[in-house]
This record gives structure tokens, C-alpha cells and sequence, in this order.
């Protein structure tokens, strides 16, 4: 499975992205980082059974995804810089 990886303002919006993905029948496996500044967003590495483009396709109708959406990309965690593209949607 391809690995992506992407930043969420909490870990709730990461529990409702994975819930939807599991729902749309989307093979995954999700490894939730805290950051270490202590504020409550997180990082995250995971593998879906999917691309990229679907993986937008269902962020861009669950509410308040807009961090996820455009942090997301098809690379490690490790080679993420997780600066949000306001160009995604």
C-alpha cells in the first residue's frame, strides 16, 4: 500500500477521516504522531489502499479537513515538510 502522510489541526479530524476512508471500504493503517510543540494538532503517517485523488475526493466533503487537504502527499512523514499548499482542494 502507498504510504502519505499530511498534519491535522486535532486527532479528531484524523479519527473522522479514517472512519469515512474505512467506510468507503479503503484498506489503511494509521500512525498518529503528536507534535511536539504540545498544541493539540498532530502529524500523521498512514498507508491507504488508495490514491491520492481519492483520498482528496472524500477530504473535500467531510467538514473542517481543510489542514489535511493540504498537508496531504504520497511521501513518508519524514520527507513531509507539512507546510499547507492553500492550492489543494
Amino acid at each position: 500500500m502507498p504510504v502519505f502522510s499530511f498534519r491535522a489541526e486535532c486527532r479528531l479530524d484524523v479519527d473522522k477521516f479514517t472512519r469515512t476512508v474505512d467506510q468507503s471500504g479503503i484498506a489503511s493503517t494509521v500512525r498518529i504522531h503528536p507534535d511536539a510543540d504540545g498544541l493539540p494538532d498532530v502529524d500523521v503517517e498512514a498507508e491507504f489502499d488508495a490514491t491520492l485523488e481519492q483520498l482528496r475526493a472524500i477530504l473535500r466533503v467531510q467538514s473542517d479537513s481543510h489542514v489535511i487537504i493540504q498537508t496531504l502527499r504520497e511521501l513518508p512523514l519524514v520527507s513531509n515538510s507539512l507546510e499547507r499548499d492553500y492550492g489543494s482542494k
